[in-house]
């Protein structure tokens, strides 16, 4: 049977079958939702959390920040998850009186990593708790009516394959963070970049294997 499932065709059909069982999946729950013509038409027509994520490849440029900011505000964005920004000590005082976004920054400083996230400043007085002192992740919380909690993560995985130890304790790191974080009854989001190729994730799950040391966050999520 290992040497049927390691021929390509076969393991082809069977990376083709679990993604149609997840497109399944996602239509089934989509065709079964409660008819709520109100709920459907304030979907529609009124203003959506908007959240973003992405890889700057450097942000030691104002410049670059500054058009950063612009194209938030352009599409109206709400969140923005920053990673690989490389940015040093002095990256919160730049842009700071910017009259729609604030920001906050990993304050332990690696030119070759770094987190940050980019907010409305509409959402500042919500803001119960910062979580900034990892150059590979952070995040922070709101508290809103009704206790309701939100925890907004950040992440920037090792991209470099021989750090596998390191990656392997990040990952273990924000696992526990997430565990933590539904035990406390927070409404939970990570985003950023995983460097992880998501066709190889489906893949390894295709063939059940559930223990390459790369995908151990993508493991916990599904």
């Amino acid at each position: 049977m290992n040497k049927l499932i390691s021929q390509p065709n076969i393991s082809s059909l069977l990376d083709e079958n679990y993604k149609q069982h997840q497109t399944t999946l996602i239509h089934h729950d989509l065709d079964h939702l409660p008819p709520h013509d109100s709920l459907i038409n304030q979907i529609l027509t009124a203003n959506p959390l908007s959240i973003a994520t992405h890889n700057t490849r450097k942000l030691s440029d104002t410049t670059k920040y500054a058009q950063l900011l612009e194209t938030l505000s352009l599409h109206k964005v709400d969140f923005c998850g920053i990673t690989e920004t490389g940015h040093a000590k002095g990256q919160s005082y730049k842009l700071a009186q910017h009259e729609a976004y604030t920001a906050f920054w990993s304050t332990t400083i690696n030119r070759h990593a770094g987190v940050g996230l980019v907010l409305h400043r509409k959402w500042c007085p919500y803001i119960q708790y910062t979580y900034l002192n990892n150059n590979r992740f952070m995040y922070i919380d709101l508290y809103f009516k009704g206790h309701i909690k939100v925890r907004i993560i950040v992440v920037y995985l090792q991209a470099d394959i021989t750090a596998r130890q390191q990656r392997q304790a990040l990952q273990s790191q924000l696992v526990a963070l997430l565990q933590t974080s539904q035990a406390e009854h927070y409404h939970t989001l990570i985003m950023g970049d995983f460097n992880a190729n998501l066709d190889h994730f489906y893949q390894s799950v295709s063939k059940n294997n559930k223990g390459s040391w790369r995908y151990t966050i993508y493991h916990y999520l599904q």
